[in-house]
């Protein structure tokens, strides 16, 4: 198996190539090289969080990424509302500088890869999307947008599954993405929760990176290329012996997004006057449309969250981000960790 994962041990654990002189050894608290086997204090305060652990052994930490530490003002009540309704949760925040050290210093290995395909100094768009894969393998824990609002603490419905995917509301999946054929509604890297480790997240790095040198990107929009993958999972792992033990749990639409974009409805009224008056129905997918239509029309054409809603997803328009004048994370959430790796002392004096 690990021949397919050169960059994986015998643990399962992501390995950074072997500095000159060097080997890599792996203990529990994490990677290190034998040449110098103090951690720094980062690595410490980093590796302190997984005391706290949910009862499916899922780490109790959010990691939320943005270009710099300067948040857009328009995110501001989405990251205070998860300490707010949590306060046990621990808050990693990921910047360009934090992600860039966690793989030139972590994982060398991919560097030539990321260097070649993806630009790391653009953190958020398609090209950020992968690290979150990789922060979830090495870490484990939530991560979600600055735009995902938490509503209510999770729960037993959620904490008895080993890795939860969210999923888009099905207007999305079945009117705004309605040429996108699929077994399942739409499954959304947006949020997602996974303990250290997942065999889904080790399937995600493979699929985005082993091979890639040489070749062209992945040129699809990264959501749905994602969506294709937990496809291809999901049958994957229903042939595996394994299937209890590496299966993810796709929530619910209502779960974690259970609202759509606020400025659509208009557009959606006009999508579904013709689909209000079928009466047949050709294939499955059509007769959900139908489905996703009439509801819309019983609700005027809005959205709110349920009362099983976790989460809330803001959709929010390009203007939020792009805004000037952003706001310190460190004003917004108490005691949130800047993730850093500095250099190791030996790699300062050289």
């Amino acid at each position: 198996m690990l021949r397919h994962f050169p960059w994986l041990n015998e643990q399962g654990r992501l390995t950074p190539k072997p500095p000159p002189g060097g080997s890599i050894k792996v203990g529990q608290g994490g990677l290190d090289q034998s040449t110098n086997s103090n951690h720094d204090n980062s690595d410490k305060d980093l590796e302190k969080s997984h005391d706290n652990l949910w009862p499916n052994q899922i780490p109790r930490i959010l990691h939320r990424q943005w270009t710099t530490n300067r948040l857009p003002r328009g995110t501001r009540d989405s990251v205070k509302s998860w300490n707010k309704h949590d306060p046990k949760l621990k808050q990693w925040f990921w910047t360009h500088e934090g992600f860039s050290d966690f793989i030139s210093k972590k994982l060398q290995y991919f560097t030539k890869i990321f260097n070649h395909h993806y630009d790391i100094s653009y953190f958020h768009g398609n090209d950020s999307q992968i690290w979150r894969y990789f922060i979830l393998y090495e870490f484990g824990g939530i991560f979600t947008e600055l735009d995902v609002t938490m509503l209510k603490p999770l729960d037993g419905r959620i904490l008895n599954h080993s890795c939860i995917v969210a999923q888009e509301p099905l207007v999305n999946a079945f009117l705004m993405y309605e040429e996108k054929e699929s077994k399942i509604p739409f499954a959304s890297n947006e949020l997602i929760i996974c303990k250290q480790k997942h065999p889904f997240m080790k399937y995600l790095i493979q699929k985005l990176t082993t091979g890639r040198m040489g070749k062209e990107p992945i040129h699809k929009r990264d959501e749905f290329h994602f969506h294709d993958l937990v496809q291809e999972y999901i049958e994957k792992v229903e042939k595996s012996a394994n299937e209890s033990k590496d299966k993810i749990f796709l929530a619910p639409p209502d779960y974690f997004m259970p609202t759509f974009k606020k400025h659509s409805s208009n557009w959606l009224r006009e999508q579904c006057e013709e689909v209000l008056i079928w009466k047949h129905f050709p294939d499955k997918r059509s007769k959900t449309r139908s489905e996703v239509c009439h509801e819309l029309d019983r609700n005027n054409y809005t959205s709110s969250p349920k009362a099983m809603s976790y989460t809330n997803h803001h959709w929010h328009d390009r203007k939020v981000w792009v805004a000037k004048n952003g706001i310190d994370v460190k004003k917004l959430v108490p005691g949130v960790v800047l993730v850093k790796f500095p250099a190791k002392k030996q790699d300062q004096a050289s």
